[in-house]
């Protein structure tokens, strides 16, 4: 057979054993992906561990489970006498001169390269994989990257300040799990343990640039420390706050936000007026259930004021793969309103920057920030022609409830704790106890991608991973989203507010239902 590039774990070495056992034809050969030019190798009924380079190969021994030669190896041991044998064999003079002048790189030059391999395409399986930029903030945060100067700040990550200076070949699993134990909080902890990994893997695979060559890969072994009894409290804090806001939050309450959200809007003048991205993003996220990071990345040329497959005054919204979570292409039907909101945050958008930066500027954005320059910390790496921020909506909820630096009183008192991502939630739970909506319709609405089963085609989804390569189910989206979008505009109007919301430029004449007062 040909040869294997896999992980060689108990599984691949009970799998060898077997065809050794039956004398099966040919032989097989599994090349570790943990070890260079370790292989385990079995003809007929013979199985070994061997290091097989261009040059050469050799035995090392047998594999440890049945046998009982004194030199059976399991995985752990073959891995680590492998590299010995390649560190021993690098006898040329040739060899020990670029060895000798190879440099090492730090853990700070570390870090630089791989932040500047991830901002660009790059091959994994041999797939090629867009940059993200949500993955590249967080391994930024992760290693305390401050994203203005592009360097290391001691401030966000006190631990790590001792790694920066460290050659890759001196760091050792006490002094990285030393650092890793003093970040505070377990998630943190855990996101730069994986990319810690992650990113050592990748350089002990590019040696001949990062001069980071050792006897045998130490860092997969090192696992997050257990959380203190504290961490474990806040943990089950978090995970029944997620749990009420699933269960506590309906499309009546959706409505009912929207109701606020307006009256909020429509009171707030001059300097506290609130940006049209912001004020019709939210309605977009109501009436579509997208995720923040998405609506924020909707491009005016992508979107289709007719759809051509759909229904009378319905129409498209398009986000390419770079701009998903799921790094696919989404396709979404709009409705009427939703098309509603699109050209009025259009609008509304040219009408205040025509005030407040003259005629002649122009942005690609449906949901565009106001701003021409970036905010601190934001991304000073992107053009200033930029859309809201994902954090800016919600930003405006802790607005409303009067907890940023403002007089106003909690114009959300009332409504169950939630978040923007809660709305999700509430369609799901909306669209699943839809009478004839199946529960394909819903995973396609939300982009949820179910694994294809050719027996039940109408099988609910679980991961977000293999569904929109194949079709973008436009026909089943439109269901979902006519039921969703509907049931909220009947929430709206029921909690008191008007169809369809007047534009910034439009006078405002008192349509809207009173102001609640706090606490209602």
């Amino acid at each position: 057979m040909a040869q294997i590039r896999v992980k060689i774990d108990q599984t691949i070495i009970e799998k060898a054993f077997k065809a050794a056992r039956s004398g099966a034809a040919g032989r097989d050969i599994y090349a570790d992906t943990e070890q260079r030019s370790l292989t385990l190798i079995r003809r007929g009924r013979d199985l070994g561990w061997y290091v097989k380079t261009r040059d050469f190969t050799r035995r090392l021994g047998d594999v440890a489970k049945s046998y009982k030669s004194k030199d059976a190896l399991p995985p752990r041991a073959a891995r680590e006498a492998a590299a010995r044998l390649l560190t021993e064999l690098r006898t040329s003079p040739r060899e020990r001169e670029e060895t000798a002048s190879t440099r090492v790189w730090t853990w700070a030059d570390c870090v630089t390269a791989r932040l500047l391999l991830l901002s660009g395409n790059r091959v994994v399986a041999r797939r090629i994989k867009i940059p993200s930029a949500e993955t590249l903030s967080d391994v930024r945060s992760a290693f305390g990257i401050d994203r203005k100067t592009g360097t290391f700040s001691a401030a966000k990550r006190p631990s790590l300040t001792v790694l920066q200076d460290i050659p890759l070949t001196a760091l050792n699993a006490h002094v990285l799990g030393s650092a890793i134990r003093a970040i505070n909080g377990v998630r943190p902890r855990e996101k730069f343990l994986a990319y810690a990994k992650s990113m050592l893997t990748w350089a002990y695979s590019n040696s001949h640039e990062s001069g980071f060559v050792v006897p045998a890969p130490w860092w997969p072994q090192i696992e997050p420390p257990q959380p203190s009894s504290e961490e474990i409290s806040i943990m089950q804090a978090n995970a029944e706050k997620l749990r009420s806001r699933k269960t506590g939050f309906r499309v009546q309450h959706v409505g009912d936000l929207l109701a606020r959200h307006e009256d909020f809007c429509v009171g707030k003048v001059a300097e506290e007026k609130i940006s049209p991205g912001i004020r019709w993003g939210i309605w977009w996220i109501a009436l579509t259930a997208n995720r923040r990071g998405s609506t924020t990345l909707l491009e005016r040329t992508n979107v289709q004021q007719s759809d051509a497959l759909g229904e009378d005054g319905w129409g498209t919204a398009l986000w390419t793969e770079g701009q998903m979570k799921a790094r696919k292409d989404f396709m979404l039907p709009v409705p009427p309103m939703g098309l509603h909101v699109i050209n009025s945050s259009i609008a509304d958008w040219q009408a205040l920057i025509n005030i407040s930066h003259g005629f002649g500027h122009k942005t690609k954005w449906v949901f565009a920030s106001t701003r021409r320059e970036q905010r601190d910390g934001v991304g000073y790496d992107r053009p200033t022609d930029i859309a809201i921020h994902p954090s800016s909506l919600a930003d405006h909820l802790r607005n409303m409830k009067g907890l940023k630096e403002s007089a106003h009183p909690n114009v959300l008192a009332g409504l169950p704790d939630f978040s923007l991502h809660t709305v999700r939630s509430a369609a799901t739970h909306f669209l699943e106890n839809y009478p004839g909506l199946s529960a394909a319709a819903s995973s396609a609405f939300l982009g949820h991608a179910p694994p294809l089963d050719d027996k039940d085609p109408e099988a609910r989804s679980r991961t977000t991973e293999k569904f929109y390569s194949v079709t973008q189910q436009m026909p089943l989206k439109t269901l979902a989203m006519k039921a969703w979008s509907g049931a909220v505009l009947d929430a709206y109007l029921k909690a008191g507010g008007v169809w369809p919301p007047r534009p910034y430029d439009v006078p405002i004449k008192k349509i809207y239902r009173t102001k609640r007062s706090a606490g209602s």
